[in-house]
């Protein structure tokens, strides 16, 4: 039988160690990339951008929106406006419709057909008005 030499302990063997193998508390170790950001918050970074990318084109295309809510607004009123507001709210839905017809959006038909009858109203109470 062979006995292998001792090992003389090195001063950071002679700290007892107060954990088991088993109960060794873990390390939190942050996988580092090359500017050394950790990369939860480098994936945080990307997400707000892109949410603030999406919510700024988003804001952009959606101003006809505003539009058709407050020109067909006026169609539980139609009856009490100046004929010179309703043909103001005529020559608007007509700019509105060539804005409609540009968009890309599926929902375009419903809009279009929905300001086309906006403007068909505002023109039958201007008619009946007899302006």
């Amino acid at each position: 039988m062979t006995l292998l030499p001792s090992r003389t302990p090195i001063a950071r063997d002679a700290t007892p160690n107060p954990y088991s193998d088993s109960e060794k508390p873990m390390k939190r170790q942050w996988i580092r990339t090359g500017t050394g950001t950790p990369p939860i918050l480098l994936g945080i970074l990307i997400l707000v951008s892109c949410l603030l990318w999406t919510s700024a084109t988003m804001a952009e295309g959606d101003g006809w929106k505003t539009d058709f809510e407050r020109l067909c607004g006026y169609t539980d009123i139609a009856t009490t406006l100046e004929p010179s507001k309703l043909t103001e709210l005529i020559g608007e839905c007509d700019l509105l419709l060539e804005r409609l017809q540009k968009l890309s959006d599926p929902k375009k038909k419903m809009y279009i057909f929905r300001t086309k009858k906006c403007r068909d109203l505002f023109r039958f109470v201007l008619e009946t008005k007899g302006g």
